[in-house]
């Protein structure tokens, strides 16, 4: 009788693979600081223009001005 030949190595996970296992937050660093892929690909997803800035800080002070008067009472 004919031995079997033995498997070959598998690879230890797929692309897919290792992307799960990585966090969302180092997804976001290397998409938007160090770059993705092997040539490093900037995607800027996360950036704010300056009047989506400036409504979010409008919101925080408006927040935090409720959130202290309400304190004080």
């Amino acid at each position: 009788m004919a031995k079997r030949r033995a498997r070959a190595p598998v690879n230890a996970a797929t692309f897919i693979g290792r992307s799960r296992a990585e966090s969302s937050e180092q997804k976001a660093i290397w998409h938007n600081v160090t770059g993705a892929g092997r040539r490093g690909v900037i995607r800027k997803f996360f950036d704010l223009n300056e009047m989506d800035q400036q409504a979010l800080r409008d919101g925080l002070d408006k927040a935090m001005a409720l959130r202290v008067g309400a304190l004080q009472r």
